[in-house]
């Protein structure tokens, strides 16, 4: 949930997105700007593998807003960010494009709501100790707004989900602390697989970041033994 960094455009959409955008605007413009009335075929021309693949490879095949791995218990839709019922002219542009879960696609709407490729979720969210996603600033509605409109903290699966690889995770740094108060010269090299699990492209990895600073700090380990 870090700002995820966006990737070259694709071919096929490098090749046809001015066309694509035309075509479109030339049927709403057919139908008196009524967009509602536009055939489904001249939306949906982005769903090409070329697309898809660098989609999922920018947003390390997470949904770009829960930070959920896609592909187990549900699957993934090419999202706009600003809705493109709403702004037609950014159906076909790269930079409007992300890859989301059903769920959140679903939830999201037509609202216009945090952009992840602008945004660094890590400086707007804090965590509390149920795994909770909250606003860093009181006075952050925009922050706030997103985490009710995805259901963020409601949704029963998600949450579990996430406790149960974070509680996962934990339970491995009670591990390490175990090897550290032993004097077991392999605690650094089980300490190395953690730090892999606090990467961008882990599930929840703000939230296991969160879990292994708190962890630290309340137990006062020095992270030179480490090194």
């Amino acid at each position: 949930m870090t700002k995820i960094k966006k990737g070259p455009i694709p071919i096929s959409l490098q090749d046809k997105s001015s066309n694509w955008t035309q075509q479109l605007l030339d049927e709403i413009d057919k139908y008196a700007n009524d967009a509602t009335k536009v055939a489904e075929k001249f939306w949906n021309k982005y769903r090409k593998e070329d697309i898809k693949k660098a989609l999922k490879e920018e947003c390390f095949g997470k949904c770009m807003y829960c930070d959920t791995k896609i592909g187990v218990s549900d699957y993934e839709q090419i999202e706009h960010i600003l809705p493109k019922k709403l702004n037609p002219e950014l159906t076909y542009q790269w930079r409007n494009l992300g890859w989301a879960c059903q769920k959140c696609n679903g939830l999201k709407k037509e609202n216009e709501i945090i952009n992840p490729y602008e945004e660094d979720f890590e400086l707007k969210f804090k965590i509390n100790i149920s795994m909770w996603l909250t606003p860093k600033r009181s006075d952050d509605y925009k922050t706030k707004f997103f985490i009710e409109v995805l259901q963020l903290n409601s949704r029963v699966d998600l949450v579990a989900k996430r406790c149960s690889i974070c509680n996962g995770f934990e339970n491995n740094l009670m591990k390490l602390k175990e090897l550290i108060d032993n004097e077991d010269p392999n605690a650094k090299y089980f300490y190395k697989t953690l730090i892999l699990e606090m990467e961008q492209d882990k599930e929840y990895y703000i939230f296991k970041k969160n879990i292994h600073n708190n962890f630290f700090k309340i137990n006062g380990i020095n992270l030179d033994l480490l090194r």
